[in-house]
């Protein structure tokens, strides 16, 4: 039963519930939200709210108050992607009283760890992350939080928190059957990191494609360039030294498209003349490469208008109790790095 304090009943609140049924906060709160919850653990909840006449209304004030003014936006790195969306994020936040406090974890688990308890130790009214690989790691601290989370670029299966993702198979699709049109076969694919839902939503329309084409796939063609810059550059060598290298290239992210333009310019090799590319992810330095190179653009004003939208309605209402899911789509934009196969 809740004390007394100054002659008055002392009002219950979430870390006395989960005092009481000996849980974690992030456990009360995921009850409370109507998320899933172990059995035990539920019972335990029910019968602690029960004895401390325990009011929901009143927790979802509290943990309004409780929180600071600070958006939480935990990213792998700087890069140009990144960068483009925090600043989108940042710029439409603090229109609403909201200020960002952006951290990079660098994929060093450890780093990860301190920024991710940084965070939670502030009680920012929200975290904002990347999704990728080393935050699974995190998966039970994460579901044990009861911070608002949103995931973009990356999802974490099986995590109940809200997401803002693309419609990567598609756009890779859409990619491969412009290079099929225009009488491709051998087409390589510099794949992103094993594990990243993203890394392997774009393999899986590489496949699709060429198994929708009646074009065999051949494990030749598959290079993993862990997203980065030099896994492009040794993954294109790889395939251009291959004795029947690939007419076309389609690159999963533009990092490793750097990467491949280096070692293609450094070889002589001629884009499209030798070698269409298609990049996944543009930016403005492929308008000015050259005749420019055809890329799958990201809708980043939509994805950051979700992203904030979601932030700021589970900030102003914590018993929103519905896992949100907003999937957008790529669009390609055509440019002149890519053409028929040469004749041989």
């Amino acid at each position: 039963m809740a004390g007394l304090e100054g002659g008055r009943a002392k009002r219950a609140t979430i870390h006395d519930v989960a005092r009481v049924a000996n849980v974690a906060v992030g456990t009360v709160s995921r009850y409370l939200n109507g998320r899933e919850v172990r059995s035990g653990n539920r019972a335990r909840i029910e019968r602690a709210i029960e004895e401390m006449s325990f009011s929901r209304n009143a927790s979802a004030a509290f943990i309004r108050q409780d929180r600071s003014q600070f958006i939480g936006f935990l990213v792998p790195r700087y890069d140009e992607f990144h960068a483009r969306l925090l600043e989108r994020v940042v710029a439409a936040l603090s229109r609403h009283g909201r200020a960002v406090i952006p951290l990079s974890h660098g994929d060093r688990e450890s780093t990860l760890n301190e920024a991710f308890g940084f965070f939670s130790e502030q009680r920012v009214g929200a975290m904002i992350m990347s999704g990728d690989l080393d935050y699974q790691k995190l998966t039970r601290r994460i579901a044990a939080s009861d911070l608002p989370v949103v995931l973009y670029n990356n999802d974490i299966r099986g995590l109940l928190v809200d997401r803002v993702l693309v419609d990567n198979v598609s756009a890779t699709k859409v990619a491969m059957r412009h290079l099929i049109n225009l009488g491709h076969e051998a087409i390589a694919f510099l794949a992103g990191r094993n594990g990243d839902s993203s890394a392997e939503e774009r393999e899986a329309g590489y496949r699709a494609t060429l198994y929708e084409a009646g074009i065999d796939f051949q494990d030749r063609y598959l290079v993993h360039g862990d997203w980065q810059f030099h896994g492009g550059y040794l993954g294109t060598q790889r395939l251009m030294s291959l004795d029947v290298p690939p007419t076309a290239l389609l690159s999963a992210n533009y990092l490793m498209t750097y990467g491949a333009l280096e070692w293609l310019k450094q070889a002589g090799i001629d884009v499209p003349g030798s070698l269409s590319l298609i990049s996944f992810d543009d930016c403005d330095l492929f308008r000015l490469l050259g005749d420019g190179i055809t890329a799958i653009s990201q809708p980043l004003d939509m994805i950051s208008g979700s992203i904030v939208e979601m932030v700021r309605s589970r900030i102003s209402d914590p018993d929103i109790s519905d896992i949100r899911k907003v999937t957008l789509r790529c669009e390609l934009v055509q440019r002149e790095s890519t053409a028929k196969p040469s004749a041989k």
